[in-house]
């Protein structure tokens, strides 16, 4: 997998969008929230978001990220840190690392001083980075001093699962803070030549679960071999592991869910290093 990332957040963060790219939009916007560029309040932070797989649903060379900025001023902030990585977990948890999934993070910003927020316009991020439309996506910010200023940007209107995790006054913090909040709206651009090529090739280990609200029995199905899906809570515990069989192309498990609390539950199944997950609702 490959992490050039190029990702240069400067005062002109705006690069113009090239038109051999593909826009994907995640989310729809809401009122602005200014963390993790909450330097009024804080004097330093750790902050991370997480984008899932099914919102993306592109395979292909990610060249950019774009933040809407809301409306404050750019302002300047300092020891400033960004990183990726693809990971399998589908909901952040308080402890930073266990968020990249096993995975190893990429640093792809470490500047002195950066200037972000550019005003009622998307704040473009130019990078370099494979996604295999397997993994979902974390983003993190780290940033430490700031001239006392907050800077806004557009969250995403989507409720569901903690989708970030901060730590305010503290950059190297190992705990943070997670929440439900949508931290941010956003554009993922793909180079269109890779899209295009990706979209050639075989669709990879699908995950399919059948049916996605109910109770009873749920049907899973893999389009890979594995010998491990699980069944995870919203706050990642382990609620069941399945028995596994083939089904001649792929791998087939059924979960009983009669004597489950209702509520919101992921099926995780891994194969290798790569991690689907898919969400399913049991009623009442």
């Amino acid at each position: 997998m490959r992490y050039a990332c190029l990702l240069l957040l400067v005062a002109a963060l705006a690069v113009p969008a090239k038109a051999d790219t593909t826009w994907v939009t995640i989310g729809s916007p809401v009122r602005a929230n200014s963390i993790p560029f909450s330097g009024l309040t804080d004097v330093a932070m750790r902050f991370q978001t997480l984008y899932l797989q099914s919102e993306i649903g592109m395979a292909g060379e990610i060249i950019a990220i774009a933040w809407m900025g809301s409306d404050d001023a750019p302002s300047p902030f300092y020891n400033f840190r960004a990183k990726l990585c693809l990971t399998g977990v589908s909901e952040l948890s308080d402890t930073f690392d266990v968020n990249y999934g096993g995975n190893q993070p990429q640093t792809i910003i470490d500047q002195d001083t950066i200037v972000v927020g550019k005003v009622n316009d998307w704040n473009i991020y130019p990078c370099s980075v494979d996604y295999d439309n397997i993994n979902n996506l974390l983003v993190e910010v780290q940033w430490r001093g700031s001239a006392g200023r907050d800077v806004a940007f557009m969250r995403n209107a989507s409720g569901g699962p903690h989708r970030r995790v901060y730590a305010s006054d503290n950059d190297t913090a190992a705990v943070g803070v997670s929440d439900d909040i949508q931290a941010y709206y956003a554009r993922i651009g793909f180079r269109r030549s890779s899209v295009n090529e990706a979209m050639r090739l075989p669709v990879p280990s699908e995950l399919t679960v059948k049916p996605t609200l109910g109770r009873g029995l749920f049907a899973v199905r893999l389009r890979a071999m594995t010998r491990d899906i699980r069944i995870a809570d919203v706050s990642g515990r382990t609620v069941a592991r399945l028995d596994v069989g083939s089904d001649g192309t792929g791998s087939r498990a059924f979960w009983d869910a009669r004597h489950v609390p209702a509520g919101v539950y992921f099926v995780e199944a891994r194969t290798g290093e790569a991690s689907l997950t898919r969400q399913v609702i049991v009623t009442d």
